[in-house]
């Protein structure tokens, strides 16, 4: 724990010669937990390229393409995404924004999500 980012480090003696990455992320594990997801994220830039570690960009309209009244669109979304910005921009130039519906889940709004959904069965 001397190091702030022992996954840049040699390792020690003859050591440094023996192990490929692969190997040096096992020993990282066992040692320093903590510093495994920058660790694995370098592994798989090196291995595979920048394109895995990075998210891929989301294209609302694509997505709104390929969807249909009978498969609509849900989000679940991790903390700090918000598409709201970009749904109400596609509701918009499409005249269909005040057809959109919107709910934040949390403590108390389950029934008020299954009302919407019920409402896009019937009316689509």
């Amino acid at each position: 724990y001397t190091s702030a980012e022992p996954e840049t480090a040699a390792l020690p003696g003859e050591w440094r010669n023996k192990c490929n990455d692969l190997q040096r992320l096992m020993f990282l594990r066992s040692l320093r937990t903590d510093r495994l997801i920058p660790a694995v994220t370098s592994f798989i830039i090196t291995a595979l390229g920048q394109k895995y570690v990075e998210p891929p960009v989301l294209d609302l309209g694509e997505v709104l393409g390929e969807s249909t009244p009978a498969s609509p669109l849900l989000f679940v979304l991790s903390q700090g995404v918000d598409p709201s910005e970009a749904l109400a921009q596609i509701a918009t130039s499409r005249g269909m924004l005040d057809n959109l519906k919107s709910i934040a889940l949390g403590q108390g709004q389950a029934p008020a999500a299954e009302k919407l959904i019920a409402e896009g069965i019937i009316e689509g």
